[in-house]
């Protein structure tokens, strides 16, 4: 289990935030982060939960972006036909000088594909800027 400090995110001012199941979205000025996973096969990841009001990052600076893995937390109780193979949690914690939330991913495959959650920049003018590749931890 490694840290990694997000570097790109941090001094950024929130602008809005947008959730789905599967992704997460945090919009500045310039564009917008998008925190998602590639689909491939026989895998499943979503957005598990987020703990912390997003509304303490709408229209304040990050000072804290960091990515952290865990693989042995437990199982959530809605599994897939993939939980028992092989699972990994990634957890994204942001922090505004108003307060902070940690974004729960949870990924589960047959053990050949990636449970990774990538983040990628996409500027206000459709360019695309790999901020964070999730194996890369």
């Amino acid at each position: 289990m490694g840290i990694k400090i997000l570097e790109e995110i941090i001094h950024r001012k929130i602008i809005d935030v947008n959730k789905s199941e599967s992704d997460f979205k945090l919009f500045t000025e310039e564009g917008h982060f998008l925190f998602y996973h590639q689909q491939d096969c026989c895998e499943d990841v979503y957005l598990e939960d987020i703990t912390g009001d997003i509304e303490d990052l709408i229209g304040n600076v990050i000072y804290k972006a960091e990515v952290v893995t865990n693989y042995d937390d437990p199982i959530p109780s809605h599994e897939s036909a993939y939980t028992k193979e092989s699972y990994t949690w990634t957890y994204f914690k942001i922090g505004s000088n108003k307060g902070e939330i940690t974004l729960r991913f949870f990924g589960c495959s047959n053990g050949y594909y990636s449970e990774d959650v990538d983040i990628v920049f996409i500027s206000n003018n459709g360019d695309r800027r790999m901020v964070h590749l999730g194996y890369d931890i």
